[in-house]
């Protein structure tokens, strides 16, 4: 039986702890550095979607939202389809509303960090719709290269990263932001959102991680 239980946050436990009372104790898991990025402050109007095949990610209602949208023809966008496919028919079915959507391009293959960081670094938007904690390293690199993030606000993630000075926005306001042109970070916000994020990966970083584990290895010795 494991001792510990080691989450990102103690929203994500909690939400899991209501459901499952045997999970074991709660442990911080540290959050990776990202300083030293070059944030790109002049975006290109590219809104990335989703980060994999995962049917949690609930593709579709993003993919509707944009051939609603008046506006759809303004912006490019992206749709990450490339890995953790539970169900063919799901997957099948979002890459049938996709086609639809123009100025739209299907990725189903995984890319080097290099090109993947450059896509991020230069794109406005990146909308995650799922209801659980996923794609946390996707988010935060989103973050760090001063992109606007959008999570479903069922996520317990929407209000963890608001908590903590992070500003993050609904995916039920999307449809009025790509109608209004209101898809970039005032400079400020990208700013703060960033110096925020390292706040968090000095706080709970992996060194000091490395020794609360050393440390509760030497105590059961």
């Amino acid at each position: 039986r494991a001792n510990y239980f080691m989450c990102l946050s103690k929203d994500e436990y909690d939400f899991l702890h209501e459901r499952f009372e045997a999970i074991p104790e709660f442990l911080q898991a540290p959050f990776r550095q990202m300083e030293g990025i070059d944030v790109c402050r002049k975006k290109q109007p590219t809104i990335i979607v989703g980060h994999s095949k995962n049917i949690d990610g609930n593709h579709i209602d993003i993919l509707d939202l944009i051939l609603k949208s008046s506006m759809s023809d303004a912006y490019r966008y992206i749709l990450f389809f490339s890995y953790s496919e539970y169900s063919k028919e799901y997957s099948e079915a979002v890459l049938e509303r996709a086609i639809k959507c123009r100025n739209l391009k299907i990725v189903e293959q995984m890319l080097p960090f290099e090109e993947f960081n450059e896509i991020q670094r230069t794109s406005s938007v990146l909308v995650i719709n799922a209801k659980r904690q996923i794609a946390m390293v996707n988010i935060f690199s989103a973050i760090c290269n001063g992109m606007k993030v959008y999570l479903h606000p069922q996520n317990v993630m929407y209000n963890w990263f608001l908590r903590h000075g992070i500003k993050i926005f609904s995916t039920s306001d999307l449809l009025d932001d790509l109608e209004q042109g209101n898809i970039l970070l005032s400079e400020d916000v990208m700013e703060s959102n960033i110096t925020q994020y390292n706040k968090l990966a000095s706080t709970y970083n992996v060194l000091d991680f490395q020794r609360f584990l050393l440390s509760l290895n030497n105590a059961n010795q």
